[in-house]
């Protein structure tokens, strides 16, 4: 309860429990997973090809966990946030051991 917090949903019943959950039905709709996947898949494709450059740069094996780490928080930013006007970006720094600014 003291990472989550009392109100969250994890902890709720009844129903309030009920109608928050209702209300998150609307993003999981065929439509709206299929709008993610087309979301996360040009996240994916962004990444993948930094650091194929990055790799035929150093010529050396990479350490991957913490690209991909940062490729899931780009994910989750670009899904949930989006890319409105007027929001940072999210910018990849191979260079950064965390360049994600979520973390």
């Amino acid at each position: 309860k003291m990472i989550l917090g009392t109100r969250n949903i994890a902890f709720m019943h009844g129903p309030e429990h009920k109608a928050l959950r209702k209300s998150f039905l609307a993003l999981f709709t065929r439509k709206a997973l299929s709008m993610y996947v087309q979301q996360q898949d040009a996240v994916i494709r962004e990444h993948c090809a930094i650091w194929m450059e990055k790799q035929q740069q150093v010529q050396a094996p990479m350490e991957m966990r913490e690209l991909i780490r940062d490729m899931n928080c780009a994910t989750s930013q670009r899904v949930f946030i989006g890319r409105a006007k007027g929001l940072p970006v999210y910018v990849v720094d191979l260079e950064s051991t965390s360049s994600c600014p979520c973390l």
